[in-house]
Protein backbone atom coordinates (compact mmCIF):
# COMPACT_ATOMS: atom_id res chain seq x y z
CA UNK A 1 0.00 0.00 0.00
CA UNK A 2 2.83 2.38 0.74
CA UNK A 3 3.94 2.52 -2.87
CA UNK A 4 0.63 3.76 -4.25
CA UNK A 5 -0.55 6.37 -1.78
CA UNK A 6 0.73 9.66 -0.44
CA UNK A 7 1.61 9.80 3.27
CA UNK A 8 -1.62 11.68 4.05
CA UNK A 9 -3.70 8.94 2.37
CA UNK A 10 -1.96 5.85 3.72
CA UNK A 11 -3.66 5.83 7.14
CA UNK A 12 -7.17 5.92 5.68
CA UNK A 13 -6.39 3.31 3.04
CA UNK A 14 -4.73 1.01 5.56
CA UNK A 15 -7.74 1.34 7.85
CA UNK A 16 -10.14 0.46 5.03
CA UNK A 17 -7.98 -2.52 4.08
CA UNK A 18 -7.80 -3.75 7.69
CA UNK A 19 -11.53 -3.34 8.43
CA UNK A 20 -12.66 -4.89 5.15
CA UNK A 21 -10.47 -7.91 5.82
CA UNK A 22 -12.22 -8.50 9.15
CA UNK A 23 -15.67 -7.96 7.68
CA UNK A 24 -14.87 -10.46 4.93
CA UNK A 25 -13.81 -13.08 7.43
CA UNK A 26 -16.96 -12.54 9.52
CA UNK A 27 -19.38 -12.75 6.62
CA UNK A 28 -17.80 -15.54 4.59
CA UNK A 29 -18.73 -18.32 7.00
CA UNK A 30 -22.29 -17.09 7.38
CA UNK A 31 -22.73 -16.72 3.64
CA UNK A 32 -21.28 -20.17 2.92
CA UNK A 33 -23.52 -21.82 5.51
CA UNK A 34 -26.66 -20.21 4.12
CA UNK A 35 -25.73 -21.01 0.53
CA UNK A 36 -25.12 -24.65 1.40
CA UNK A 37 -28.30 -24.94 3.47
CA UNK A 38 -30.76 -23.23 1.13
CA UNK A 39 -29.34 -23.96 -2.32
CA UNK A 40 -28.24 -27.55 -1.83
CA UNK A 41 -30.04 -29.52 -4.55
CA UNK A 42 -31.39 -26.46 -6.38
CA UNK A 43 -31.23 -26.97 -10.16
CA UNK A 44 -29.53 -30.29 -9.48
CA UNK A 45 -26.34 -28.75 -8.08
CA UNK A 46 -24.76 -29.70 -4.78
CA UNK A 47 -24.36 -27.01 -2.14
CA UNK A 48 -20.60 -26.79 -2.56
CA UNK A 49 -21.05 -26.08 -6.27
CA UNK A 50 -23.44 -23.26 -5.45
CA UNK A 51 -20.79 -21.75 -3.19
CA UNK A 52 -18.42 -21.52 -6.14
CA UNK A 53 -21.13 -20.08 -8.40
CA UNK A 54 -22.07 -17.40 -5.89
CA UNK A 55 -18.43 -16.59 -5.09
CA UNK A 56 -17.62 -16.21 -8.78
CA UNK A 57 -20.66 -14.03 -9.39
CA UNK A 58 -19.44 -11.69 -6.63
CA UNK A 59 -15.72 -11.86 -7.41
CA UNK A 60 -15.73 -11.13 -11.15
CA UNK A 61 -17.61 -7.80 -10.94
CA UNK A 62 -15.48 -6.75 -7.95
CA UNK A 63 -12.27 -7.54 -9.81
CA UNK A 64 -13.39 -5.59 -12.88
CA UNK A 65 -14.30 -2.64 -10.68
CA UNK A 66 -10.90 -2.86 -8.97
CA UNK A 67 -9.05 -3.04 -12.27
CA UNK A 68 -10.79 0.10 -13.48
CA UNK A 69 -10.57 2.16 -10.29
CA UNK A 70 -7.44 1.18 -8.38
CA UNK A 71 -4.36 3.25 -9.09
CA UNK A 72 -1.70 1.91 -11.44
CA UNK A 73 1.92 1.30 -10.58
CA UNK A 74 3.85 4.01 -8.72
CA UNK A 75 5.63 5.04 -11.94
CA UNK A 76 2.41 5.15 -14.01
CA UNK A 77 -0.32 6.21 -11.61
CA UNK A 78 -3.84 7.15 -12.74
CA UNK A 79 -3.76 10.61 -11.14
Amino acid sequence: LGSWYRPDEIVRRSGIFYVSSGVGILTTGLLAARIYKYLHGALGYAGWRWMYIVAASLTFPASIWGFLTFPGTPSAGKR
